[in-house]
């Protein structure tokens, strides 16, 4: 089964964290490498999608591991 995430269409991908209980200033965080104990993941694309269109992202790519 597949596990999927948000990453940034740059060629260096960077990972979204995003800030599941509203608490942060921003609703997400930008990190450089997948750390699997920050970075949010889903259980399937539907979920990171609505996770994304959520914390305000317009473009984004789709990691899936």
């Amino acid at each position: 089964m597949a596990t999927w995430c948000v990453g940034t269409t740059e060629d260096v991908v960077r990972f979204y964290v995003f800030d599941r209980r509203g608490t942060a200033d921003k609703p997400y965080e930008l990190i450089n490498a997948l750390d699997l104990s920050k970075v949010s993941c889903y259980g399937d694309k539907a979920s990171a999608k609505y996770a994304a269109i959520d914390a305000g992202l317009k473009t984004w790519r789709y990691v899936s591991f």
